[in-house]
């Protein structure tokens, strides 16, 4: 008989501790279908600001909603660059994606405290490594539009430039997108050297738009006239694989920049 009531007691146990736990779980939200439909929730509010790179932004739960529109404003960066032999052969080609560096310029336009003025390319050389283009000691080499208006009028005084950059706007059809601005322009490397670290910068009006407080009242046609609208900051940047150029070849560049 004991061994008979041992495993009845048991039992009874059992199911005075699970009634209640079962009790606690039905009630609980969620245990009738809820639980998938809390986390959509807190998906809906995309990650605020702008990302600086195409990576896909995480939400709470480590899930990526489908929806497009729950993934954030993305700022692109393709770079291609191609190394030309002096007969215009093709000695290699890369292509890879770069990182929003000055979102404060961003800001500025949006804001009307800043208008633009040129731009510039400049590629050079990885940390402690030697740039394919030098001028009395600072290495790299940039590409720009001019060298009397900014970022031109002040960044060619200490680096090695030259002028042809270009230009291209992409409106889409019936200005309905998709947008791009294109930068392009290539460079002769006057020394052998290596490229690591590119950039793209930019000149505005007034100088400094990352503490810029008023509207400003100058024109963008003013504006890219002016040699010193302000010193050359930075737009994007990126760390290709390290890119070998001999003296002579020419260096390549096209940046496309767009939004999603």
């Amino acid at each position: 008989m004991e061994s008979t009531q041992r495993p009845q007691s048991f039992s009874n146990h059992l199911i005075a501790v699970a009634l209640p736990v079962l009790f606690l779980l039905i009630s609980m939200p969620g245990a009738r279908g809820q639980t998938a439909a809390a986390p959509t929730a807190r998906a809906a509010a995309p990650t605020a600001g702008v990302p600086s790179s195409g990576a896909a932004q995480q939400h709470e739960g480590g899930a990526v909603p489908n929806d497009a529109s729950h993934q954030g404003i993305r700022m692109h960066g393709h770079w291609v660059i191609d190394i030309k032999n002096p007969d215009g052969t093709l000695a290699h080609h890369h292509e890879f994606e770069n990182s929003l560096t000055d979102g404060g310029y961003l800001i500025a336009l949006m804001a009307g405290y800043a208008v633009p003025s040129d731009y510039a390319i400049l590629v050079n050389a990885p940390y402690g490594g030697t740039a394919p283009c030098t001028l009395s000691g600072n290495g790299g080499c940039a590409i720009v539009r001019s060298t009397t208006t900014a970022p031109g009028g002040r960044m060619c005084v200490v680096l090695y430039c030259v002028t042809g950059l270009t230009y291209t706007y992409n409106f889409g059809t019936n200005g309905g997108g998709p947008y791009s601005m294109v930068l392009a322009g290539s460079v002769t490397a006057t020394q052998a050297g290596s490229i690591g670290y590119v950039n793209t910068y930019h000149g505005g009006c007034p100088g400094n738009t990352d503490t810029a407080t008023a509207l400003t009242t100058v024109s963008p046609a003013t504006c890219a006239t002016t040699a010193n609208a302000s010193d050359f900051l930075g737009l994007s940047s990126a760390t290709p694989n390290t890119i070998s150029v001999a003296s002579g070849q020419i260096i390549q560049v096209t940046v496309t920049i767009s939004f999603s």
